[in-house]
Order: structure tokens, then sequence, then C-alpha cells
């Protein structure tokens, strides 16, 4: 999935959700839309997650999917306890 990123493109994100966690007041630029796509979220779910998990303390490696695409991953590293899945929101 992230293979299909370019640096620029991932740097975008990683600026935004900087600007989120320290700002508070931030919000996800439409120029990052193309790239929400890709994660399977929008950028008001993405934003939500960023806040949640800066409310609390960070576990595991994986935030940004859903609760069933986090559990696939999970599946497929052969992993039983999923961390985050309260961060992650709702299904799909």
């Amino acid at each position: 999935m992230l293979a299909s990123f370019t640096l620029g493109q991932y740097l975008l994100l990683i600026e935004h959700t900087g600007r989120l966690v320290r700002n508070k007041k931030a919000s996800i630029s439409a120029e990052l839309a193309d790239i929400m796509q890709r994660l399977g979220t929008t950028a008001a779910t993405w934003e939500s997650r960023i806040r949640r998990l800066c409310g609390g303390r960070l576990l595991g490696r994986f935030i940004g999917g859903n609760r069933d695409r986090l559990r696939s991953v999970a599946e497929q590293l052969g992993v039983s306890r999923v961390a985050n899945l309260k961060a992650s929101g709702n299904s799909a």
C-alpha cells in the first residue's frame, strides 16, 4: 500500500499531521485527498485518529487503517493482540 507513495507525498502527510499535533487547530489540507484515498481513509477520519492518539499512550506500529485492516495486518504478521483499535475508529 505505501509503496505507491512518493517521498514528497509522505513528507506532506507527515508535515500536516505534525501541524495537527502542534497547533491543535490545524486541519488536513485538500491536497492530501489522494493520499487519504490510498490509505483508505478520509481527512476527517485521519484527523480524528491523530487527535485521539495524541490524548494517550501510543501502542504498536500501525494506526492509519480501519479496524478490519488492522486485524488483517495483525493476522498476516502472526500477531494475536491488536493495539490501537479504539484509535482506529470504525470499520471501513
